[in-house]
């Protein structure tokens, strides 16, 4: 069995920020399928000035670029992170 340790988007959550909502900007949390490590977030940080707490993202956007930034996110993900696969293998008990 092979396991991908890579963190993917599991999900957004879209927000209207008093303030910013005037402006025509909502704010978003993405959440990871797993927490960063200390590089990974400071790499990411570099690479998307997102705000990075453990397995969450949280930046600023136009409702517009949602999509976009979700696909700037994935795509910041794989070059910092890179392709990480492991393989697992099944344990049988010996009879």
């Amino acid at each position: 069995m092979v396991v991908e340790i890579s963190p993917r988007v599991a999900s957004v959550k879209i927000e209207n920020s008093w303030g910013k909502g005037q402006q025509g900007r909502v704010r978003c949390t993405a959440r990871l399928t797993r927490a960063l490590t200390p590089g990974e977030s400071e790499q990411l940080r570099v690479l998307t000035g997102v705000q990075i707490e453990g397995e969450l993202l949280r930046y600023d956007c136009r409702p517009e670029e949602i999509e976009d930034w979700k696909e700037r996110i994935a795509h910041s993900l794989l070059e910092v992170t890179g392709p990480r696969v492991i393989e697992v293998r099944r344990w049988t008990r010996s009879q």
